[in-house]
Order: structure tokens, then sequence, then C-alpha cells
């Protein structure tokens, strides 16, 4: 049976609120803080500015683009908000089945409920990221990315900016499955001592292309790509980690600056709407990571929510691009934006 859906982004987190257990609800939704909303990834976007083109002949606006050589439909990915099961019992395979079936990409958790190749044999055709975290036991590190390389991941996502004990890990983890449980039985626990030198280290032993997610700065930027990071995502973990931490929006023009085109760059945080998607490609992004509101939609609709959600983004980017005169996503520049 055929589900209605929200059809605004607002409405699907107020439906949201509804269907999940409070303390879940709070996990999506607080700051570095406990009670502290991690809004000013929004109130940056919202800030910028749009300067629209007209009359520029476009009728049609062709939103697909590439990721590390891959094309998908539109410049969006579905970010992950921890184990996707805690929101609903489908979980990454309705994230996985919504995404394939439209050609998006999805971002999977580093603890998800399935296997990657459970994943992938739920839907063949996906464009799968996975992501990772530091840990100080290199075996298990290169045994996830073998992992990941043998389900047909197309890349691996080094988070680097979570800290073990932060107050956004409450409710506390789920735990392991079995597939992810390390061969000793141990979880590996994550490494806060982490270098630039771990991550080289990463570059040079995996088989896939290797993204940086966490990064605020230009030089931490420049000295990634320099370690072999063949992406980079500029991201502020949601607001939930460093209180008073940069927003995402601001960050992003100096990291574009300082990669030159020789890393893509991807954004994450406070993405709200298909103008904010338009204003983060102008401002140099390849495409953008959405987590909350993928999680709203899941927890509401499943596999339907996460599709419709995905419509609803894809459709006002497309009309966003119309009203600016931009009929393709690379016609999307930084001209388009107050200054």
């Amino acid at each position: 049976m055929t589900q209605e859906m929200p059809n605004s982004l607002i409405e699907f987190a107020r439906a949201a609120q509804g269907a999940l257990a409070p303390a879940d609800w709070d996990y999506l939704t607080e700051g570095a803080l406990p009670g502290q909303a991690g809004g000013d990834n929004v109130h940056a976007w919202n800030a910028l500015r749009v300067r629209p083109r007209v009359l520029r002949g476009v009728a049609q606006a062709d939103i697909s683009t590439t990721v590390l050589g891959a094309r998908i439909s539109s410049p969006i990915f579905v970010a992950p908000n921890g184990r996707a099961t805690r929101y609903h019992p489908e979980g990454e395979r309705a994230i996985v089945r919504a995404t394939a079936a439209k050609g998006a990409g999805a971002l999977l958790a580093s603890s998800v409920g399935a296997s990657i190749g459970a994943l992938r044999a739920s839907a063949p055709n996906a464009l799968l990221w996975s992501q990772l975290y530091i840990s100080g036991d290199r075996g298990f590190i290169k045994d996830r990315v073998e992992l990941a390389h043998a389900s047909g991941a197309g890349a691996i996502v080094l988070t680097v900016d979570l800290l073990p004990d932060a107050n956004a890990l409450k409710p506390p983890p789920l735990k392991p499955v079995a597939w992810e449980t390390p061969k000793n039985g141990e979880p590996a626990p994550l490494f806060t001592g982490a270098s630039i030198d771990d991550l080289a280290w990463l570059c040079d032993i995996s088989p896939l292309p290797v993204v940086v997610k966490g990064v605020l700065r230009a030089d931490d930027a420049a000295e990634c790509v320099a370690a072999g990071a063949r992406g980079l995502i500029v991201s502020n973990h949601g607001g939930n980690q460093v209180q008073d931490a940069i927003a995402s929006a601001t960050a992003l023009p100096e990291i574009v600056s300082a990669c030159g085109g020789r890393a893509e760059i991807y954004v994450d945080g406070g993405i709200r709407s298909g103008a904010t998607i338009l204003k983060a490609i102008a401002l140099g992004a390849r495409a953008v990571m959405v987590g909350r509101p993928f999680s709203h939609a899941l927890a509401v609709g499943g596999e339907q929510g996460v599709a419709a959600c995905l419509a609803l983004l894809e459709h006002e980017l497309q009309r966003a691009m119309l009203l600016c005169g931009a009929s393709r996503v690379s016609d999307i520049n930084r001209d388009l934006l107050a200054a």
C-alpha cells in the first residue's frame, strides 16, 4: 500500500518526532551540549543570498553529475546518522533500495545492521560509499577496507572529527553485529591519537579512493590531499562535537581554494533545500551530504519516505537552477551568490 508522504522537509521532521522514541529523536537533534541544537549550519546557509540570472533560454535543468568518476542522478548523497535501524526496521536496506532506484548515492555508516555485501545484494546497482573511523588496530582497518572493496563500495570515507565519549553518542551506540566484530571478538576502539601518517598509510593500502570527512580548515585540507585523499567532506559532524565550531558553509570556500582542484570537495551540515544545494555547488562543492532529513524520512516511511525526500530535494534543485538560468550543474558558479 502506498503511504501518503509529507511534502516538505519540515513536515517530515514533525512526523518523525512523533514516530521516534524520545531518546532517538534527541540523538538526531542535539548539538555539542545537551539540549543545544546544531542550528548554526542551517543559519549559515540561509545567510547566503542568490543572484539569479534571467532570460537565459533555459527550459530544462539536468541535475546529474559525477563523483569520483561515477555518474549519479543529482549532487545529493544520503549521509548516515548512526545505524539506520535505529529509525526504521529496514534501516540501510531501505536507504540503499531507494537511492539505487533513483541512481543516487548513499554513504553507509561505519556500523550498519547488515553487511555491505548484503546491502549490495539487495540493490546490485547502488552507489555505496563506506564510512570508517580510524582505529589503533591497523589489522582491523585493513579488514574493513578489504570487505568494502570486495562488496563493491565506491570509496572509503574516513571520519576524523568524533571523540568517543562525546555527548552526541547518547543514547549508547548499538551493539556491534557479528559481521563487524574483529576476529578477536573485541570491538576496536576509536583512535583519538591519529595523525596525518595514519591517513597516508590508509591511502597507500586502500584499493578504493579515500575521502576524509570532518575537515574545517584550509591547512588540514591541504595536508589530507598531500597524504593521498581523493576527496574531502567539509563537515562539523552536524554541530554535535566541538561546541561553537565553524559552520560548514563558512569553511567551504577556503577549503575549495586550498585544494585547487586536486581533490573533489563535498559538504554536509544544514542542507535543507534545493536552493541550499545550489549555494553549496556555487561555493565549489561537488556534491552535498544530507543526513537528518533522510533519517526523518526513513522514520516516517521507510524506503518510500527516503525516495520521497530525495525526489523533493531534486525537484527543488531543478527549480532553483531554472530560476537561475543554469541548465547543467556545471553552470552553477560563484557568480550566482552575492558577495
